[in-house]
């Protein structure tokens, strides 16, 4: 009985130090393409883009990140385990079939929303099938190498961007409270023509869903995003608080000057109807 116990707890720690070493990936587990046809047109700059190596940068909730060897664009392939129901769904089967159900949702609509209403916050997303595209070499954090076939997984290929908040820093101490300023104008814009358009965003995330792609803001994490509406004036301020909130905080915290600006400007919003569509 203690061999057992012991075989058991060494075979735990080396499950547990595997996914340590590796974050979970496996070529096994990223999302297949739908039964859905794409187009097959694939554009110069995409191809010249996956012409290339990518290493491991990161894990979010959804998805693994690669990065290019040129440093430019981020490669993300979806986890399917986290749209799966888990072992422990019998406890709480309608919940997590729920909340499983919402995940395939934002899977299947919510980068199309980005790329249909925002263009450029995604480069190329591949979710059907049809695109014949490259096979390409990729390096886990574990330092292993995979030659994918790309036609045969769902990825979205982006610029890869800096930081937000250590960026609207360095901003502040070259340009002072005018620069910092002017690019809290810039990020009220962008989240007011989303809200103009009817879509809201279940992450509230701004410092890491947020970043800088050549010397602009950018939402490098669209992937919650959702057509809600049409809002009416209450569930339009409702969504600008949520969205915003976690900005105002960190302004109130490092900057209280610019949180003041923010408020001003934020207090001007009240209709959204006339925002760029």
């Amino acid at each position: 009985m203690i061999r057992f116990i012991l075989s058991v707890l060494v075979a735990a720690c080396l499950s547990t130090i595997a996914l340590i070493r590796t974050d979970g990936f496996s070529p096994s587990i990223l999302v297949r393409p739908s039964s859905l046809i794409q187009s097959d047109d694939v554009p110069i700059e995409v191809q010249t883009a996956l012409c290339q190596p990518y290493r491991y940068l990161s894990k979010g909730r959804q998805c693994f990140v690669f990065e290019s060897e040129d440093g430019k664009y981020v490669l993300k392939f979806f986890n399917h385990k986290y749209l799966k129901m888990p072992w422990y769904s019998f406890f709480a089967e309608e919940k997590e079939r729920a909340k499983r159900s919402l995940r395939h949702h934002f899977y299947e609509n919510s980068y199309e929303i980005a790329q249909r209403e925002f263009g450029d916050e995604i480069f190329y997303l591949h979710l059907g099938k049809g695109a014949q595209l490259p096979k390409i070499c990729i390096t886990d954090k574990a330092s292993r190498d995979y030659d994918l076939d790309l036609s045969q997984l769902s990825f979205v290929l982006q610029r890869k961007g800096l930081a937000f908040y250590p960026v609207l820093s360095a901003i502040y101490e070259r340009e002072g409270i005018e620069g910092l300023c002017r690019e809290i104008d810039s990020f009220i814009e962008i989240v007011q023509r989303r809200i103009s358009k009817n879509i809201a965003d279940g992450d509230q995330d701004v410092e890491h869903n947020w970043g800088y792609v050549e010397g602009r803001i950018f939402h490098l994490d669209p992937g919650r995003l959702y057509y809600k509406g049409p809002f009416d004036p209450k569930r339009q301020r409702e969504e600008w608080v949520r969205s915003t909130h976690n900005f105002h905080k960190w302004l109130s915290k490092h900057y209280p000057e610019a949180a003041q600006y923010f408020e001003r400007a934020s207090a001007l919003k009240k209709d959204f109807s006339d925002s760029v569509r």
